[in-house]
C-alpha cells in the first residue's frame, strides 16, 4: 500500500550521492519525523545495461557528453557515445567530483591535463564547474521526479503540491567543504529545480555517511566518551574524521575539538589513471622483467598483464602511503591503543 502524504507534518527527503564514477538518488517520506516506509531508490536510468539493471539498477555513471549541437548525453548514454562515430574525448566530462576543491571559485585553469579539465577548457560553451553540477543535478532530477510522484502523489491528492514544494534535499559532500562550496551547490540545486529555495538544502560529509555503514560491524562497539577515527577511501578521494561518542544507543557523535575532518585526493581511480591502463603497451624488456614462474617469457600477453599489474601495484602503493601518512598525522593526537580506527571500505587489507 502506498503511504499517505496528506499529513501537514509530512516531509519528503531526497538524498543525492554524486560519486567520482557513480551517482545515486534515494528518497523517503516522513510523517511527524517517522519514516512512512523503507528508503526508496531511483532506478530505470536511461540506457541502463541489462547487467546493471539485474544488479539493482540504483546507480548511474557520473558521465556527461557535451555534443557539438549543445545537446548533452548523460550516464549510460554518455558511455555509449564513446563508441559512436565522431566521438571527441575532449567533450566527455567524467570524474568531475575530483574538482570539488575548486568548486567555490569555478577555476578551471589549474590541474590541466585530465579529461575533465580538457572538456571544460576546450568547450565552445565555456562550461564552468557550476554548470557541470547544475547539468548533472538537472538530469538526476528529471529521472527522480516522476518516480517519486508515482509512488506518493496519488494518495496525497492536493496536499502533494505542498509536500513537493517543501521537499528537503540532502547532498553528500567531501570532508572539508566550507561555505563557498556549499553556496555554489545550493545555487546549482535551485538552478536544476531540485529545490525551490536554497534553505531546503542540507549537507552531510562523506565520513558521517561511512559511519552509518560501519554501525553494522560486529567489531565496532564504541562506548560513551571514546574517540575513534573514520577513514573512508573512495575512487578519488579519501576522507578522514575524528569523533567522540556522546551516546551509544542511539549512536551520537561529534567531531573532536580542534581536529576538523579533512579530505585528500587519493583513491583507486587515481592509481588506475596514473598507470595509463588504457594505453599501456608492453615492450621487449617486459618479457624478462618478472621472476614469477607463472609468467611465460614466450607469451607477450602474459608479460603485458604482469607489467600492468606491477604498475598498478606501484601506483596503488603510493595512494596507500598517502592515506597512511594522513592517518599518522592525526592518530597520535587523540587515539590510544584501545580506541577504534574504522575503515568502511575494501581497502583495509592493504593498510
Amino acid at each position: 500500500m502506498t503511504p499517505s502524504a496528506t499529513d501537514a507534518s509530512s516531509k519528503l527527503i531526497i538524498g543525492i550521492d554524486i560519486g567520482t564514477r557513480l551517482s545515486a538518488v534515494s528518497y523517503l517520506l516522513t510523517r511527524n519525523g517517522t519514516p512512512s516506509g523503507p528508503i526508496q531508490h531511483v532506478k530505470r536510468w536511461p540506457g541502463i545495461t541489462a547487467t546493471a539493471q539485474n544488479q539493482g539498477g540504483t546507480t548511474v555513471p557520473s558521465l556527461m557528453y557535451y555534443g557539438e549541437d549543445n545537446r548533452i548525453k548523460y550516464g549510460y548514454d554518455a558511455e555509449d557515445e564513446k563508441h559512436a562515430a565522431g566521438y571527441d574525448s575532449r567533450r566527455l566530462v567524467r570524474e568531475f567530483k575530483r574538482a570539488v576543491h575548486r568548486l567555490g571559485t569555478n577555476n578551471v585553469s589549474v590541474a590541466a591535463g585530465s579529461a575533465f579539465d580538457q572538456a571544460l577548457q576546450e568547450s565552445d560553451a565555456g562550461i564552468t564547474l557550476r554548470d557541470v553540477y547544475t547539468d548533472w543535478l538537472r538530469f538526476l532530477m528529471q529521472q527522480a521526479k516522476p518516480q517519486i510522484e508515482q509512488r506518493y502523489s496519488r494518495s496525497a491528492g492536493r496536499e502533494w503540491v505542498t509536500v513537493w514544494s517543501e521537499r528537503i534535499v540532502v547532498l553528500v559532500i567531501p570532508n572539508g567543504w566550507g561555505i563557498p562550496e556549499q553556496a555554489t551547490l545550493r545555487g546549482a540545486l535551485v538552478d536544476a529545480s531540485f529545490i525551490s529555495v536554497g534553505t531546503n538544502a542540507r549537507f552531510v560529509v562523506e565520513s558521517e555517511v561511512a559511519l552509518y555503514s560501519a554501525k553494522g560491524l560486529k567489531q565496532f562497539k564504541p562506548k560513551k566518551g571514546e574517540d575513534f577515527m573514520v577513514c573512508d577511501v573512495g575512487a578519488a578521494t579519501t576522507d578522514l574524521a575524528l569523533y567522540t561518542v556522546l551516546s551509544e544507543n542511539p549512536l551520537q557523535v561529534q567531531e573532536v575539538k580542534d581536529h576538523p575532518s579533512i579530505s585528500i585526493e587519493a583513491g583507486l581511480a587515481l592509481a588506475e589513471e596514473q598507470t595509463d591502463e588504457g594505453n599501456y603497451v608492453a615492450d621487449d624488456n617486459d618479457l624478462g622483467s618478472f621472476a614469477d614462474d607463472s609468467v611465460s617469457p614466450d607469451d607477450p600477453s602474459e608479460a603485458k598483464d604482469a607489467a600492468l599489474n606491477k604498475a598498478l601495484d606501484e601506483q596503488f602503493s603510493k595512494i596507500v602511503q598517502a592515506i597512511k601518512g594522513m592517518i599518522g598525522q592525526r592518530q597520535p593526537k587523540v587515539l590510544n591503543p584501545n580506541h577504534h580506527l574504522v575503515f568502511p571500505t575494501n581497502i583495509t587489507p592493504f593498510l
